[in-house]
C-alpha cells in the first residue's frame, strides 16, 4: 500500500497541517491510513483519539446542514453552537467555518443581529471566509442595510464570483434601487 511510499512523521505532518487548515473532512481521509501504521512514534499525535474527535465534529455539521436544508434552523443552530461550545473544537479555522453556517441559521431565525455577530467572528477567525460574507450580506438585507449588503457581495465576487453570488448580488442591487 501506500504506507511504503509515505513515511509516518510526513504523513503525521500532512494530517496536522489540515486539521490546523480546519479542514477536517481532509484529515479525516488520512487517519485510518495513519492508524494503520505500525509504529505511531509521535506521542503528541494520539490517531484514534484525533479520528474520534474530528469524525464527532464533521458528524454534527453534516446534520446541521441536513436540518439547515430542510429549512430547520433552530436544530441546525443548535447543532453548530454545540460544535462552537465544545471545549475540544481549538480550531479558528474550522470554527470559522462554523461561525458563517450558524449565522446563516440565525437568518433563517430572523435573527439577523445575532447572524451578524457570528459572521463577524468568523471573518475574525478567518478573513478568506466568503460563506461568512455572502451570509452577512442576506443578514444586512434583512435590515434594510442594502449598501454593506452590495459592498459584502462585490467583495465576494472579486475571489469566488459563483452563481449564488452573483444572484445575490442583483437581489441586493434590486433592493438597495427600490428602497
Amino acid at each position: 500500500g501506500i504506507a511504503a511510499y509515505v513515511p509516518e512523521r510526513q504523513a503525521i505532518k500532512c494530517t496536522r497541517a489540515l486539521i490546523n487548515g480546519g479542514y477536517f473532512e481532509g484529515a479525516l481521509h488520512l487517519l485510518p491510513f495513519l492508524s494503520s501504521m505500525t509504529s505511531n512514534t509521535d506521542s503528541t499525535f494520539n490517531v484514534k483519539e484525533e479520528m474520534q474527535r474530528l469524525q464527532h465534529f464533521e458528524n454534527l455539521r453534516k446534520a446541521g446542514l441536513k436540518l439547515y436544508r430542510s429549512a430547520d434552523y433552530g436544530p441546525s443552530y443548535k447543532a453548530y453552537s454545540t460544535i462552537l461550545n465544545s471545549k475540544k473544537l481549538n480550531n479558528k479555522q474550522y470554527a470559522a467555518l462554523i461561525f458563517a453556517l450558524r449565522a446563516a441559521s440565525l437568518v433563517g431565525l430572523r435573527r439577523p443581529e445575532d447572524a451578524l455577530k457570528d459572521c463577524d467572528q468568523s471573518l475574525a477567525n478567518r478573513r478568506s471566509m466568503q460563506k461568512a460574507r455572502v451570509v452577512r450580506a442576506r443578514a444586512y438585507l434583512t435590515l434594510g442595510m442594502h449598501m454593506q449588503a452590495v459592498n459584502d457581495l462585490l467583495s465576494v465576487m472579486k475571489t469566488a464570483p459563483t452563481d449564488t453570488v452573483k444572484r445575490e448580488l442583483q437581489r441586493a442591487r434590486a433592493a438597495w434601487d427600490n428602497a
